[in-house]
């Protein structure tokens, strides 16, 4: 009896073991596939403000331009500020502040359960109106007032990478973290062991 209890033990800790390796390899894919694709963002980002300096540069000695220069002087002048930067490190920190952005929002909406009930069964309109365009929002306020760009300007440039940087936010956040309820399954779980083994 106690060599069949003692085995049954092993066998527990044996798939216990398993299943954490299984878990921690299924974390590091997780955090492997968010790396990449938001490194193919930023780099797709930069090459975007990249060509946009290059058509501005290249638009802006043309006889039209100069009528549009005078005609919109402000968004002219929003234009060329944008474009006067370091375009690269620019993008880089527009990324760093979406990343914050959204997987700030992304983490206390996954540990409510709100990702579950209104992320997944949300269609696309659904999405643009209560993720995107909110953090879109709050990242251009951080924007804003990091570079002093116009308001506007500062939710254009990052309103198209916060729809890819949202969502695999909140697919990383499904998926290696926890929400109430799994922590609650975990505290009746530990205590019905322990009042089972006492």
């Amino acid at each position: 009896m106690k060599e069949n209890t003692m085995q049954i033990f092993h066998n527990d800790i044996h798939y216990s073991q398993n299943e954490t390796i299984k878990s921690l390899f299924l974390i590091m894919n997780s955090l492997k596939e968010f790396i990449i694709i938001n490194f193919l963002i930023l780099v797709l980002f930069s090459g975007t403000m990249y060509f946009g300096s290059y058509l501005w540069v290249s638009y802006s000695g043309d006889t039209v331009c100069c009528e549009f220069i005078n005609k919109y002087i402000y968004i002219s002048y929003n234009i060329a500020y944008l474009f006067s930067h370091n375009l690269w490190n620019l993008s880089l920190q527009i990324m760093v502040i979406l990343l914050v952005v959204c997987m700030t929002t992304a983490i206390i909406c996954n540990f409510f359960l709100i990702n579950q009930y209104f992320y997944e069964v949300t269609g696309l309109i659904g999405r643009l109106l209560c993720w995107i365009l909110p953090n879109a929002l709050i990242a251009s306020y951080f924007i804003d007032k990091l570079y002093i760009f116009d308001f506007k300007t500062s939710l254009i440039i990052c309103f198209l990478p916060t729809i890819i940087v949202n969502h695999q936010c909140i697919k990383l956040t499904s998926s290696i973290l926890p929400d109430i309820g799994d922590i609650h399954y975990i505290i009746v779980k530990t205590f019905h062991y322990i009042f089972k083994r006492s």
